[in-house]
């Protein structure tokens, strides 16, 4: 005979996600700005979080390269891609600290991105 308490079900809570990249250039350097804004709610709706993380990401251009803003506009896929395992751990692990299920932010193919192929204007920074 087991006298094992049932657990809790548990449940998933709904997110909604937003990510914005903006970015400055100040000659040969580079530094963007990635912020991802989330918002999760259990399964009546009540809001459990909001949550807003910033991550900067800086380069540099080697001298006397030629650089267009719209190869550098373009990297900004490049930003996301570079900086989501930092924001999977951040994510996992406050979501943990609030005792809410803790939240994976899906991994990221570079399919999803929309880069595109070498060649094409693709970023080489």
């Amino acid at each position: 005979m087991s006298n094992a308490v049932p657990a809790e079900p548990v449940f998933k809570p709904a997110v909604q996600a937003s990510i914005s990249v903006s970015y400055e250039r100040h000659g040969e350097q580079l530094a963007y700005e990635l912020t991802g804004e989330y918002a999760f709610w259990d399964d009546e709706r009540v809001e459990l979080a909001d949550v807003r993380a910033t991550f900067a990401a800086n380069y540099t251009v080697p001298a006397g390269s030629d650089v267009s803003d719209k190869l550098v506009d373009g990297f900004a896929q490049a930003v996301v891609f570079q900086t989501t395992p930092f924001q999977r751990e951040f994510l996992a692990t406050i979501t943990n600290r609030m005792a809410i299920p803790p939240f994976y932010l899906p991994l990221v193919r570079d399919s999803d991105l929309g880069f595109r192929e070498a060649g094409e204007d693709t970023p080489n920074l």
